[in-house]
Order: C-alpha cells, then sequence, then structure tokens
C-alpha cells in the first residue's frame, strides 16, 4: 500500500462583530506624585462621562499603570510621567465607533483610542474550515490517485496547528459582552460605515494511504 502526502486549505472572510478599546491615559509632573495625581484625574474624567452615558466603570478592565523619570527633556520639561491604561469590549457596531469618536472631540477627552476588531464565534469557525480544509486535501488526493488508476484507502496521520489556534481562540472569546449601545450623540454619515472583515484560514497536511 502506497501513501501520498498532500496539503489542503480552507478560508473564510467574516465580518467582524466584537470591538475592544484599548484607552491610554498620560500626563507630566514635576514629580511623580504630580504625575499621578494629574492622569487619575484624567482617567476619573473619562469613567465620569461614560458612567453618564450608561457605561459603568465595572465594565471598563485595567491594562496598565507606569510611572517613569524621562531620561531626555527639553527645556521647560517637565521630568516625570504616569500612564493608565484601560479596556473594555463590546459589540461591533459603527455607531457605537463613532459615538466613541465624537466623545473624544466634545469633551476634549486626552486619551489615546486603539480599536482592534475580530470575530466572536473564531473556535466554531476554525472548527468548519478545519474540516474542509481537510476534504480539499482529500479532493486532491482523489484527483492525483486518479491518474494512476489508484484509489484513497483511508488517512495515516494529519498535521495541523489547530490545537495551538483554538488556545489562542479561547482568549479571544466574549462570554459576555454587556454594552450594545452607547449614549445618545449627533447623527453622522460615519454612522453608515460597513463592518470591517477578516479572513480565517485553515491549512493540514495529510498523509494518505493509497490502493494498488
Amino acid at each position: 500500500m502506497g501513501e501520498m502526502t498532500v496539503k489542503g486549505y480552507a478560508e473564510k472572510r467574516v465580518e467582524c462583530d466584537i470591538v475592544k478599546y484599548t484607552l491610554g491615559f498620560t500626563a507630566d509632573g514635576m514629580t511623580i506624585p504630580e504625575a499621578v495625581e494629574a492622569v487619575n484625574k484624567e482617567l476619573e474624567h473619562f469613567l465620569e462621562i461614560m458612567e453618564n452615558n450608561g457605561i459603568k466603570s465595572d465594565m471598563f478592565e485595567l491594562e496598565d499603570n507606569n510611572t517613569s523619570k524621562r531620561y531626555s527633556i527639553d527645556e521647560g520639561e517637565k521630568p516625570y510621567y504616569s500612564e493608565r491604561e484601560i479596556s473594555i469590549r463590546m459589540p461591533l457596531s459603527t455607531y457605537n465607533i463613532n459615538s466613541m469618536m465624537q466623545y473624544i472631540a466634545k469633551y476634549k477627552l486626552n486619551v489615546v483610542l486603539r480599536e482592534t476588531y475580530y470575530y466572536s464565534d473564531l473556535s466554531d469557525l476554525h472548527k468548519e474550515l478545519l474540516k474542509e480544509a481537510v476534504e480539499d486535501s482529500k479532493n486532491k488526493a482523489e484527483l492525483i490517485a486518479s491518474f494512476t488508476g489508484q484509489k484513497i484507502k483511508g488517512i495515516k496521520s494529519v498535521i495541523t496547528n489547530f490545537t495551538e489556534r483554538e488556545m489562542l481562540l479561547k482568549s479571544k472569546r466574549d462570554e459576555e459582552n454587556r454594552i450594545y449601545k452607547i449614549g445618545e450623540v449627533a447623527p453622522s454619515y460615519a454612522e453608515n460605515l460597513s463592518s470591517p472583515t477578516d479572513v480565517e484560514k485553515e491549512d493540514v497536511e495529510v498523509v494518505w494511504l493509497i490502493e494498488d
């Protein structure tokens, strides 16, 4: 009985349905306590605005706190700075994205905003892609075998990175998304923008047993 190694591929473009906002606040000071006090005020100001618009403070997650001394400063620049970073995940909508940007402008928030988009049901999607990748390999193997009048008997082994990918996907899951709409803002054409998309892929290397 012979063997044949054939790679299989599958991919699908999906519309992202989860957005993660990472918000960074920084402030300078003549001393570390002064810098910390200033950055705390910035964060408190932001959280107060969010509370007033229906987003509770406990919906945010703490990402990072940092204080440091500047090792090269210009004349008149304060020598210390402090940073605080928080994040929040919610169902993705262009309304919410536009609202967040409008709040930053309206309330003159000194915040660095970073957005990450992804598809929530990645685990099930990649299981389906894995199945399609194996089927793709099988179709190719059967076609090649038919050239010499042979047939596919079964699978000897499969090489895939699915287990490693599965661990990564679990870390991206959201078991609970408690926020569906940020408070009212001015109407905007930007609300009509389409949601971002992403292409998810799987590939396998299958060793097929060939009937002589």
